[in-house]
């Protein structure tokens, strides 16, 4: 493993050689790992690192050809007393988070590969986020009345 003297992430080099992807630690050590593909290389190391780490992609010359930056999902507890909450609201809010936590990762691929990463080189970006927002609170008005017009009751219970 070698170090970025910028920060404290992990960075780890694959390099093709005679047809196969191999995966050190050190730009100059052995490999500790090798595979057929460059996929199986990545994938293999995004499942076995458990943090923030970066992959150097070598061509055959030994040049650089990509610096990958691998952010690794966060993951958080939050200490809640179980007695508050049914066993059905605790497996509604597991998939709300589930749900949350999927189209969350697809949208945030989808706008990086769209955007590049470069999201404050985009002209007129805070205008667009403030029309998203505006549209928002549209849809939610409009369905509120919607709502209130079908005269469907939709709560039985006040605030407490």
């Amino acid at each position: 493993m070698t170090q970025n003297k910028f920060k404290t992430k992990e960075i780890y080099h694959i390099v093709k050689n005679k047809g196969e992807y191999r995966v050190l630690r050190r730009s100059n050590g052995r490999a500790s790992w090798t595979f057929s593909k460059i996929n199986g290389a990545i994938n293999f190391l995004k499942k076995k690192i458990k943090k923030d780490f970066d992959i150097v992609v070598h061509k055959e010359d030994g040049t650089v050809k990509e610096w990958l930056k691998i952010v690794q999902p966060k993951t958080f507890t939050v200490e809640v007393n179980k007695k508050t909450m049914s066993v059905e609201q605790e497996d509604h809010l597991k998939l709300i988070i589930d749900t949350f936590s999927k189209s969350m990762d697809t949208k945030y691929r989808k706008g990086a590969k769209e955007h590049g990463g470069f999201l404050w080189r985009k002209k007129g970006l805070i205008d667009m986020a403030i029309e998203e927002a505006l549209d928002q609170v549209c849809y939610l008005v409009t369905l509120k009345q919607q709502i209130e017009k079908s005269k469907v009751e939709l709560g039985d219970k006040d605030d407490e």
